[in-house]
């Protein structure tokens, strides 16, 4: 029952933080009362008072047929249930077939669903099976730290307290296997957070191209170019104008895409990544020197034997002329475009797509008429500035709808899945907090209540409270840095792995793996920094109560 008001007395503070939740211990959010659903809360209450009472009547019947021999006999040490029944193992197993079976599926044609259900379920197995199986080798860790600290003076301390956590390996594995797994969801939730989010505003500008997009504009005035960038808080514009040809011969169709593009604004107002293309974007773009300089796909001019500064001609057809040669230089290939290279060529196929960057004069040589070419505006808005904001101050100019990545992105703002990813991040680095502290200082008075006879020994053979302080504060030591270390590795891995599933539909540019280095270094300290102060205070506090108990005594 108290468990129970604990939980709900608590529980009330952290939904607070979460909804209050703006980003990494960052609560600026909209304060709201939470609500709950009162039909949840009871079933949750009565499903965990009756599992506890079950749990705790066995406890206590075990407890009340104890006899006397075990209750005042030395205990020895047994293998934990799990370690019998090699369950790091077998949940490693079923988290790597499952994850097969979750790569096999995306590749194929059936639905996600099925992909979905079993992808979320493996990070999970291997994330608990592998921190299992590391601390069933942890151990010989201790093990070989021992040696080392034996055979040193100085390090004395050290190798006793290795010795000790040898002797009490049951009780030192549950710590550990908490404190890993505390540090593997933080590390997780944290990359996982920060990629997913990064992958949104990716996918946002891959289908703009810029802050902003205005669609269907006259691109051969500069009037609604000159009317955005009177608008406050635009700082570039630019116009992108593209057409279109299909030419066929025979069985195979050749279909182009002609986008024209000022070089010297394009670079100033386009979105692109590392990744986009080789080298700076100005020097990228500055390529394209005259009508005949275009920039190609790797993909798809590989499909025709294209390389850079290769020759192609583009047979077009014309307007009261027919089809006619145009005679091209390849001067630059790009990985990914936003907006204009969205799908990868398919091997054997027919039908060749071809998307070519060129300048302004080379869309009309392309174009079949002079109606046939259409274009956009692309918008950067200045720094400081609210991109959707100034997007709805240039939809009041024109009169007309704009597009602009904030309202495509799924975690901007105050967007309930923002709230949501924070939310849940910060709840959890509060919650290991606490669980690591509790931990750790629980074991340590435990330890010191079970074997008060051989702190009574370590004493009277002269070890001063100073070095008893040492040799519990070295144990705890080993323990956080091995699960800190542990957690850090899984939770990365586990990361990558919860991407993939939350990324399932999107493979153009490829998602990348974010580890955000402040964030990650920031909870890493805390943590690390909190269950070493409270290890030390726990041993100082039992040892000096320990000293002064004996001087009253002298």
């Amino acid at each position: 029952i108290m468990a129970i008001l604990i939980c709900f007395v608590i529980g009330y503070p952290f939904a607070w933080l979460m909804i209050r939740s703006s980003g990494f211990l960052a609560f600026s959010g909209t304060s709201l009362f939470p609500a709950i659903n009162l039909i949840i809360f009871f079933t949750i209450i009565a499903t965990a008072f009756i599992f506890s009472t079950i749990i705790n009547a066995k406890s206590i019947w075990e407890m009340s047929n104890i006899s006397t021999e075990e209750a005042y006999g030395t205990t020895i040490q047994k293998k934990p249930t799990w370690q019998k029944m090699f369950l790091d193992v077998i949940l490693i197993v079923i988290g790597v077939s499952l994850w097969i079976v979750v790569k096999l599926q995306l590749k194929g044609l059936a639905t996600y669903s099925f992909a979905y259900g079993f992808g979320t379920t493996a990070p999970v197995c291997l994330i608990l099976g592998s921190i299992l199986f590391v601390t069933r080798i942890y151990p010989y860790f201790i093990k070989l730290l021992g040696k080392i600290g034996w055979k040193r003076s100085r390090l004395g301390i050290l190798g006793l307290a290795a010795k000790r956590s040898l002797r009490r390996r049951n009780a030192v594995i549950r710590s550990l296997v908490l404190i890993s797994l505390t540090f593997t969801l933080i590390i997780s939730s944290m990359t996982t957070i920060s990629s997913y989010k990064n992958y949104d505003a990716e996918q946002a500008y891959y289908s703009l191209g810029a802050d902003i997009l205005v669609r269907n504009v006259k691109v051969s005035t500069d009037t609604i170019k000159e009317q955005v960038l009177g608008v406050e808080g635009v700082e570039a514009g630019t116009y992108v104008r593209f057409t279109s040809q299909l030419v066929s011969y025979g069985s195979v169709l050749y279909s182009y895409l002609v986008v024209g593009i000022d070089p010297e604004e394009f670079v100033k107002v386009a979105h692109f990544e590392k990744n986009y293309f080789d080298g700076k974007p100005e020097a990228f773009f500055d390529r394209i020197q005259s009508p005949s300089e275009v920039l190609m796909q790797k993909d798809e001019a590989r499909q025709v034997g294209v390389v850079d500064d290769s020759k192609i001609v583009l047979w077009v057809e014309k307007s009261g002329t027919g089809l006619i040669g145009l005679n091209l230089t390849v001067v630059g290939q790009y990985n990914y475009f936003p907006r204009f290279f969205m799908n990868y060529p398919r091997e054997g196929s027919t039908v060749y797509r071809f998307s070519v960057i060129g300048n302004y004069n080379l869309t009309e040589a392309v174009a079949y008429n002079q109606f046939s070419v259409v274009g956009d505006l692309l918008v950067k808005v200045a720094p400081g500035y609210s991109i959707t904001t100034v997007a709805r101050n240039i939809e009041l100019t024109l009169g007309r709808s704009v597009d602009n990545i904030e309202d495509l992105m799924k975690t901007s703002g105050d967007s309930l899945r923002n709230t949501m990813l924070y939310g849940s991040l910060n709840t959890s680095f509060i919650s290991s907090l606490v669980i690591i502290v509790a931990a750790l200082s629980l074991m340590i008075i435990i330890q010191s209540i079970e074997n008060e006879m051989e702190v009574v020994m370590l004493k009277t053979l002269g070890m001063s409270p100073k070095q008893l302080f040492s040799l519990f504060t070295y144990e705890a030591l080993s323990i956080v840095l091995f699960g800190s270390v542990l957690g850090a590795a899984i939770g990365i891995f586990s990361a990558k792995m919860f991407l993939e599933i939350l990324t399932i539909d999107y493979t153009l540019p490829p998602v990348r793996l974010i580890i955000p280095q402040w964030q990650f270094a920031l909870a890493f300290v805390l943590l690390f920094s909190i269950a070493l102060a409270a290890a030390a205070l726990t041993s100082w506090i039992i040892f000096r109560k320990d000293t002064i108990k004996g001087i009253k005594q002298l």
